[in-house]
């Protein structure tokens, strides 16, 4: 797992006082290219950890930024990552991410909307 965020690493949970910044699109994706072009076996895969959502930017920005890192990045899946309380960002943005790539893999992290089940995610 890769994440898009740029700078030292500091985690994104902990505060709105702190800016999240995120990497580049287009250098995110050559990173993406570059640990692909080093893939061994078809074991190996890499993830593209999405922080837009952490970061504020919404999830037009992260939706732009999952379907880049997998179509251009050639990245194996996404890890999807929110300081929502509620869930609704991720549930909205699986709906979307599962009409138009219905067959790559998708982590959660339910840190924060961790009343949610095992199989709710599944289910988005």
């Amino acid at each position: 797992v890769i994440e898009d965020k740029t700078g030292l690493k500091q985690n994104s949970l902990f505060g709105t006082e702190r800016v999240q910044l995120l990497e580049d699109v287009d250098v995110f994706c050559e990173k993406i290219r570059s640990g692909k072009a080093a893939q061994l076996t078809e074991d190996f895969m890499i993830f593209a950890r999405l922080e837009a959502l952490i970061a504020g930017l919404g999830e037009e920005e992260c939706f732009r930024r999952a379907k880049a890192y997998v179509t251009k990045g050639g990245a194996d899946g996404i890890m999807i990552h929110s300081k929502e309380k509620h869930g609704d960002d991720i549930f909205s943005f699986m709906r979307r991410w599962r009409a138009e790539f219905p067959t790559v893999p998708v982590i959660a992290v339910p840190t924060t909307y961790n009343h949610v089940t095992e199989d709710e995610l599944q289910e988005a």
